[in-house]
């Protein structure tokens, strides 16, 4: 009978978890997986970006998608949160960056080049640049990490806490 006890506690935890991460999520952001989000839909570049998110009280930084399971679950969440940006396909800076192979997250972890959180045949081997998250089809609305340089403007960034 203990066993059930133990089950039922653990079903009781994560019922609660969600509320206990949006309590610690400022109130323009949503939890995610070990963190707190703010999505920000205005034309812009990574530089910018970063700087907006590190301007913020007490400072963020564009997001880490690490692990990479936090990806499906931002699909989840801009999904169900920002309908009428996904549905215009809206791209994201997040905060990874690289040169040549070496591609590193703004927290210094490393983001693989094999990783399948890429669009298919990105990077390009040599490539330099920025990450954005873009959805690949409107059929399943699964988003892909894509590299773009520092001069390119795309429709928002999502900064982390």
């Amino acid at each position: 009978m203990m066993g059930g006890n133990v089950l039922w506690a653990l079903a009781v935890v994560a019922s609660l978890l969600p509320a206990v991460l949006a309590d610690r999520c400022r109130p323009e952001y949503l939890p995610l997986i070990g963190t707190c989000v703010k999505v920000v839909a205005t034309p812009i570049t990574w530089n910018e970006a970063r700087a907006r998110c590190q301007a913020e009280d007490p400072p963020a930084d564009l997001l880490t998608i690490n692990p990479p399971e936090r990806l499906e679950e931002l699909t989840r969440l801009l999904n169900a949160h920002f309908k009428e940006q996904t549905a215009s396909r809206y791209s994201y800076w997040v905060g990874g960056q690289g040169t040549n192979n070496n591609w590193r997250w703004v927290d210094n972890s490393k983001l693989s080049v094999k990783s399948n959180l890429w669009l298919p045949d990105h990077p390009t081997a040599g490539q330099s640049g920025f990450t954005r998250l873009i959805q690949a089809s409107t059929l399943h609305k699964r988003r892909y990490l894509e590299s773009r340089d520092e001069r390119t403007i795309i429709e928002g960034f999502i900064c982390e806490h």
